[in-house]
């Protein structure tokens, strides 16, 4: 089955109350996302955070 890369945001910066989820097919498309949408919370994308991020990407199976 492929694998799909999933990031929820509340598992990154759980006080902000978001609910957006992200899912990619490489963490390359992930990460672009990610970039997107943490200038919703008025963040700039540092090697910290993407640090953070890294560390709760879930992979996920899908059905072909």
């Amino acid at each position: 089955m492929p694998t799909q890369l999933k990031l929820e945001c509340p598992k990154v910066i759980p006080m902000s109350g978001c609910t957006h989820v992200m899912i990619a097919d490489s963490e390359e498309k992930l990460m672009e996302q990610v970039a997107e949408h943490a200038g919703v919370h008025g963040l700039t994308p540092t090697p910290d955070l993407v640090e953070t991020v890294r560390k709760h990407i879930e992979y996920v199976q899908v059905d072909a």
